[in-house]
């Protein structure tokens, strides 16, 4: 008897499925599985290739992955500056296989401190917005994209407050289909600012004060399951007494104060996502102070449970999130910058974490982020290394060598709809078969498994032109040709 169920996660989306029925599964941050009932997840396991470093073009603090010349591949974009050296914002192009060019560099104001992606004005190209953290600067710049991973000039965009701005999120918060920003500044009494989308890449600050002291991080999600974006800040306190910090959205963009965390420390960074896989959005800090890592797992009202605490290398600036391993959770990674490396903590599937793997990266790792850089539908990590004035791009090896391969498949080419099949081996736990998809994700197919070594696959809508790739719990398997998508 064919049973069915269905495993959704915040950023993926699933379909009922069976032990003979067809599976589809997405790829976002990460790789969402729908699995036969009675099928338990497992902690798996993940590696990674050594390091590969590229210059930064200046002493990175923050990076940010985008395809920014519309080729299909994840590009990168750094804030560079050091106090007293106003550095610009460099761009890295990808030549798809996760090897970056030499970098093109861009002014984009006073300190730029934090980085950004996102299609700012509509049309279509990722844009970026920069934090600029100078003493004098007070403001939010946008760079928009001229469609080729070049960039105008630098537009300024004032932000209240007594202190610098130190990091910025997008996110639509008034509702009205384009991306909004929102900025935290640092220095003296911090502030939230909020500055809503006019559409076309212009805008203008709502504003909305709190006084708290270091305001280091900021980040948007749904947290109390009403539809809109809240925010979440991290604040450093006093005498290493950092919290997380809550505010509720209304819908237009206007934010109320709900809490304070104490999460003790120094924490620099903040991420939103659903960890423990129960529908609500949870958050994670990174604390530089006491190397640790503090989860707040959701309940999907605006508040949390206590903090729990994930000691990890030393004076961990920055966290990011990506299913790594493929198993349909979200794990966690950082950016060490006491230690040089990089820790990937792997979810048990309900918000619990394994203690922390380590990859060597380069001296001063500030900043992490996350993208599938060479096109083999694992997700890879690059981290910035001020001290170094490179990234390190850490390409995820996790199953490459597993007994699951791709040897053709027909036709070569076709329309969204085209049945196409797939011959190889290892199909018969297939969870998911990715076609190349023009943003940040991969895009699932719908397939049946017809045997181990055949899987009928139909062409999704929004596929271009690419490799196709086939996922089970070992490993995942890569076309050697591609599939050329036509209207």
């Amino acid at each position: 008897m064919c049973m069915e169920t269905t495993l959704q996660r915040l950023f993926f989306a699933g379909s009922a499925v069976g032990s003979c029925a067809t599976r589809t599964g997405l790829i976002g941050l990460g790789l969402a599985v729908s699995l036969s009932l009675g099928t338990l997840p497992v902690r798996a396991q993940v590696d990674f290739a050594p390091a590969q470093n590229f210059y930064a073009g200046g002493n990175p603090n923050s990076v940010a992955v985008g395809d920014f010349d519309g080729d299909g591949d994840l590009d990168l974009a750094l804030a560079n500056g050091s106090y007293g050296d106003s550095g610009p914002v460099s761009v890295l192009l990808n030549d798809g296989q996760g090897v970056f060019s030499a970098p093109s560099t861009f002014g984009a104001g006073d300190l730029p401190v934090s980085v950004v992606a996102g299609d700012l004005d509509g049309d279509t190209d990722l844009d970026l917005a920069v934090a600029n953290g100078g003493f004098d600067s007070e403001a939010v710049s946008v760079l928009k994209n001229n469609g080729d991973g070049t960039f105008g000039p630098p537009q300024a965009f004032q932000i209240s407050g007594l202190g610098f701005p130190y990091a910025v999120t997008t996110g639509d918060l008034d509702g009205d289909g384009d991306l909004d920003l929102v900025a935290v500044s640092t220095y003296d009494l911090g502030a939230v600012s909020v500055l809503l989308n006019r559409g076309n890449g212009s805008f203008v600050e709502t504003g909305f004060d709190y006084g708290g002291y270091g305001l280091n991080a900021v980040t948007v999600g749904d947290l109390d399951g009403d539809g809109d974006l809240d925010v979440a800040i991290t604040s450093s306190g006093f005498g290493d007494n950092g919290y997380v910090v809550v505010f509720l959205n209304n819908g237009k963009g206007e934010l109320s104060f709900i809490s304070s965390i104490n999460v003790g420390g120094n924490p620099l960074s903040i991420q939103a996502a659903d960890f423990n896989g129960d529908g609500d959005t949870d958050l994670v800090s990174a604390d530089a102070s006491f190397s640790a890592l503090s989860v707040l797992l959701g309940n999907g009202n605006g508040t949390f449970a206590s903090p729990q605490s994930i000691s990890i290398k030393i004076r961990p600036y920055s966290v990011t999130v990506g299913d790594f391993d493929g198993d349909g959770d979200l794990d966690l990674a950082t950016a060490n910058y006491g230690s040089d490396n990089i820790s990937v903590l792997l979810n048990g599937g309900g918000g619990d974490f394994a203690p922390a793997l380590d990859f060597a990266a380069d001296k001063g790792t500030r900043s992490i982020n996350v993208g599938d850089f060479d096109g083999d539908g694992n997700l890879d990590l690059v981290a910035a290394n001020f001290q170094a004035a490179n990234v390190s791009v850490l390409l995820n090896t996790t199953g490459l060598d597993a007994a699951l391969s791709i040897d053709t498949f027909t036709p070569r080419r076709g329309p969204a709809g085209t049945e196409v099949t797939i011959s190889g081996s290892g199909f018969a736990e297939a969870t998911a078969v990715l076609f190349k998809g023009n943003t940040t994700r991969a895009v699932p197919a719908d397939f049946t498994v017809v045997s181990d070594t055949e899987i009928m696959a139909i062409v999704p809508t929004g596929a271009v032109s690419g490799r196709i790739l086939v996922k089970n719990p070992t490993g995942t398997a890569t076309s050697r040709g591609r599939f050329e998508v036509t209207p």
